[in-house]
């Protein structure tokens, strides 16, 4: 399960990368031209790190990256119709319409997260 939910994690988590998030008519807005761009794909990269790290730090930073992670998608989605965001001048009078893209990156923080609290049970030892 833990590998499962990982491997499902890192593809949604590239997809996210590949797919555009929001379109305003011709005009494609992905991942990295995104505003906070750089604050989502660090937390996905630093989830993804806890997940193969054992610690229990590790697992307490990874629920913190995946909250981040989660947060800054569905932020997206609820402003993507914020066009000063994306342009520093004058927008293009077309309705905007979302990608897939923050789906794919909720999905991914989701879907990690079982991986990230399975822990190994260590087998109680006899006195």
């Amino acid at each position: 399960m833990r590998k499962a939910s990982t491997l499902v994690g890192a593809l949604a988590a590239l997809g996210a990368l590949a797919v555009p998030w929001v379109h305003y008519g011709d005009i494609d807005f992905y991942a990295y031209s995104t505003p906070a761009a750089l604050v989502c794909v660090c937390s996905a990269a630093l989830l993804y790190a806890c997940v193969f790290s054992g610690a229990r730090a590790a697992q307490v930073i990874g629920i913190g990256a995946a909250l981040t992670a989660i947060g800054f998608a569905a932020y997206f989605v609820l402003n993507h119709k914020n066009a000063s965001a994306f342009f520093d001048g004058p927008a293009p009078a077309v309705a905007p319409r979302l990608g897939m893209g923050p789906f794919l990156a909720a999905l991914s923080a989701a879907s990690s997260l079982p991986a990230l609290l399975h822990r190994d049970t260590e087998p109680a030892t006899a006195r």
